[in-house]
């Protein structure tokens, strides 16, 4: 396990990661740079930076302090701390656009570059990309071998976080942007794009209900565990995580792309077109 050291290595991190983030909403606050709207005619916060705090600090939650403490103990709180990351934290950071911080310059070319915008094709196969890349990563460290090296090494355990974060986000930036899905049916590809990404952890949340035995040799060869829970007790506590508390951001986000779909297609409703991140921000 990584002990005590790493918890406080990796709250520092996560602390100086938040200052970070304050340091620059407070001189974008003070600029205005860009000329975004601004809540109170142009003093307060922007919307979107509301959104990046709020994701920062469930980022900060969820790697220091207790609870990161006490997944080196408890498999499900562990999970809980994956759910945090992937399903709340990496959402709000991705509704915060953090990268229109970033340089004009820089951000056109990266986005020509993952396919974010251009034609049609080039945004349906980011999405696509995205998605793989997004429930790799999820699968890949949920294997018995990168999780129990990410549970004895520090630099896996900030890797296998960092890959996740990363990931989420991009996978959030285009469920919930409105030019992912241009043709057809766009808010019902848009569910079924973010239900397939949750039937994922689904299916990763059965193997776990019913494996007979544990699955992770770092947690089963704990001698004791807080409230006495047995290993394999402990293996389906944190599937029932993944189940539940893991799908709510899924089927919130789901639930809204087929409400405007449903609406969209009565006989007398007018279309209304997801709003875009950019939009939102407006």
């Amino acid at each position: 396990m990584l002990g005590h050291l790493a918890v406080e290595e990796l709250g520092l991190l996560a602390v100086v990661g938040a200052l970070i983030v304050g340091i620059v909403w407070a001189v974008r606050r003070g600029s205005n740079r860009g000329g975004c709207a601004t809540v109170g005619e142009g003093r307060g916060p922007h919307r979107g930076d509301w959104c990046l705090l709020g994701g920062v600090g469930a980022l900060v939650i969820a790697v220091s302090g207790p609870v990161d403490r006490y997944a080196d103990q408890l498999f499900w709180v562990h999970m809980a701390q994956h759910v945090v990351l992937l399903t709340v934290a990496a959402p709000l950071i991705a509704l915060g656009t953090p990268w229109r911080f970033v340089p004009r310059a820089v951000a056109t070319r990266w986005s020509a570059w993952i396919g974010s915008s251009g034609s049609a094709t080039g945004i349906a196969r980011s999405a696509v990309i995205a998605w793989v890349v997004f429930n790799l990563a999820f699968l890949a460290f949920h294997l018995p071998v990168l999780y129990d090296a990410a549970l004895e090494h520090l630099v896996v355990h900030l890797v296998e976080h960092a890959v996740f974060l990363a990931t989420a986000v991009w996978f959030w930036a285009v469920a919930l942007d409105a030019r992912s899905f241009r043709t057809g049916p766009a808010e019902l590809w848009r569910a079924g794009y973010v239900l397939a990404a949750a039937g994922v952890g689904w299916v990763l949340a059965i193997i776990l209900t019913f494996a007979p035995e544990p699955l992770y040799r770092e947690y089963a060869d704990l001698g004791r565990r807080p409230g006495g829970i047995t290993a394999l007790a402990d293996q389906q506590l944190a599937a029932g995580v993944m189940l539940v508390p893991g799908s709510i951001t899924f089927l919130i986000v789901a639930g809204i792309a087929l409400a405007r779909w449903l609406g969209n297609e009565g006989p007398e409703a007018a279309p209304h077109p997801p709003v875009s991140q950019e939009e939102v921000h407006a």
